[in-house]
């Protein structure tokens, strides 16, 4: 990776720290660059306040360093126009910025382009350089905005023979480095998802231990739980944990929210979106439910753990999911992680895949 998607990647994830405090804006990240070295970083927080290049500059200036003539990588176009903020493309022409790197471009019909005339206007260079992190990040972005739900993520792992649970206790499948990069994923989203199947089977704690940052909101749901809600460890552990209860509406101890069973899973977005706030989601389990949003068809991309080693205990298979492109894979250690993303609804996906 040579330094320009290097610092741009660092602005994405700096842009990822951005939860439900930002509302309707687009996560943005963006870091200050002199002499090959970050001298400034900053990213959006909340609504109406500073942003990401805003607060990039006051960092460089806190700690002694000049803007000027540095380069800015920023995830998303800089805003020029005036809203809450006055436009951040002239803060950085007013910085003597002397070269903005982007990795996309602003998209909205009212605001698009008019940073990067700005920024060409004051003589000062842009490039743009796309990459498949940031086109997901703005994607994100506009599934929120427009669709009014989380930007959605199928996450399992399975044996090398294409199965993922025991329906008699928890068995461990992927190795010890990818369950930290599992917390990773927990660390960017602001919630996760699970079945009453795999808490009962597993009682996970189903937090953020193996990483920087924040424990997501915990949602399970289901209407069969065999012991008392609160008994649960992942009702139990720091953090906000709800119970989505599809069954009759008895007394809990625990945070609840009485779900019909007859909702379908975009309405139970958008109520995770409107009432919580969950702008991203992880969905880890167990099969009957990833299944289940898998054939309605409401996820926005899969990621699946596969490991080289095979358990004669698992005999619950991994879900059958269609109609997805191939994003990327890479292996740790005796595991092998890929990634799709499901096609447009137009249908028009090369190379679709099935698994």
């Amino acid at each position: 990776m040579d330094k320009k998607h290097l610092y741009l990647q660092r602005a994405i994830d700096l842009a990822l720290h951005a939860g439900s405090e930002i509302a309707s804006n687009p996560p943005v990240g963006c870091v200050l660059v002199q002499g090959n070295h970050i001298i400034g970083e900053g990213w959006h927080k909340f609504y109406g306040g500073p942003h990401a290049e805003v607060n990039a500059i006051h960092d460089a200036i806190k700690s002694g360093h000049s803007p000027k003539g540095s380069e800015a990588y920023v995830s998303l176009e800089p805003c020029g126009h005036y809203g809450k903020t006055p436009p951040c493309a002239m803060l950085l022409a007013e910085n003597r910025v002397r070269h903005v790197y982007i990795a996309e471009k602003d998209h909205h019909p009212i605001t698009s382009g008019i940073g990067l005339k700005i920024l060409s206007e004051q003589n000062i260079e842009t490039e743009t350089i796309s990459t498949l992190e940031s086109a997901h990040l703005l994607q994100r972005f506009y599934i929120n905005h427009f669709e009014q739900r989380p930007y959605v993520i199928l996450k399992f792992a399975q044996s090398k023979d294409g199965m993922m649970a025991s329906t008699n206790r928890r068995i461990p499948i992927s190795n010890p480095y990818s369950a930290r990069l599992v917390h990773r994923w927990r660390s960017a989203c602001d919630g996760i998802l699970i079945g009453s199947g795999t808490l009962n089977t597993d009682d996970p704690l189903l937090n953020n231990r193996l990483w920087f940052g924040k424990t997501p909101h915990r949602f399970v749901i289901g209407k069969k739980l065999v012991k008392q809600p609160e008994l649960y460890k992942m009702f139990k552990e720091p953090g906000k944990s709800t119970w989505l209860n599809t069954g009759d509406d008895v007394p809990a101890s625990v945070e609840k929210k009485q779900v019909s069973a007859e909702n379908t899973w975009s309405s139970i977005w958008k109520l995770l979106y409107q009432e919580y706030g969950i702008t991203s989601l992880l969905v880890e389990g167990g099969t009957k439910v990833l299944q289940s949003i898998a054939d309605e068809g409401v996820f926005d991309q899969v990621r699946i753990i596969t490991s080289d080693i095979s358990n004669d205990e698992l005999n619950i298979s991994s879900p059958s999911i269609s109609g997805l492109r191939f994003l990327g894979e890479y292996r740790i250690a005796s595991d092998t992680v890929r990634w799709y993303e499901k096609k447009q609804d137009d249908g028009k996906c090369e190379n679709a895949e099935k698994v």
